[in-house]
């Protein structure tokens, strides 16, 4: 039996996730590699999911802490949440580092394993948004159209950095 209501959300994941395809597109169909291009996608697309955070989810996620906590409590968990993220964020960029350093005695020719280590990490990276389109927009259409547009404009960029 097909739960007609999980139909849509599904339909905006997906639409959301195949949106990558569209940047590897950009960088497949265009002529020679583009630092200018890949740093304003980069940063465009960081842009979208900033703007996107502190709009839409942010103010979400106070309103749903404040049901169950309280007003106060709702917005200091929220502040505290937000920069627990800002902060494991900052840890990573600093403790792991940005282009793998290989070994003088490791073999060349690892472009399988680096393509196959990039898809592992794009998957993990693209599930929790999967899954945050999805519950967002089961449960509030149009709150779930603007998680799906605002992960699309940021996979656009992303799939120009990954190809």
């Amino acid at each position: 039996m097909f739960d007609y209501h999980s139909f849509f959300p599904l339909l905006l994941s997906l639409m959301a996730g195949m949106s990558t395809v569209i940047g590897a597109f950009i960088v497949i169909f265009s002529k020679g590699e583009s630092k200018k291009l890949i740093t304003f996608a980069l940063a465009f697309s960081a842009g979208v999911m900033i703007t996107v955070s502190f709009t839409d989810l942010f103010m979400s996620a106070e309103e749903t802490l404040s049901k169950s906590n309280g007003k106060l409590n709702g917005v200091i968990f929220s502040i505290i949440f937000l920069l627990s993220g800002a902060f494991i964020a900052m840890l990573i960029d600093k403790f792991i580092p940005d282009e793998p350093r290989p070994s003088p005695s490791a073999p060349s020719g690892k472009l399988y394993r680096v393509g196959f280590v990039s898809m592992i990490a794009l998957m993990i990276h693209n599930f929790p948004e999967g899954i945050a389109t999805f519950v967002s927009g089961y449960e509030n259409t149009t709150l779930g159209i603007s998680i799906a547009l605002a992960i699309a404009l940021h996979n656009i960029p992303e799939g120009i950095s990954v190809a």
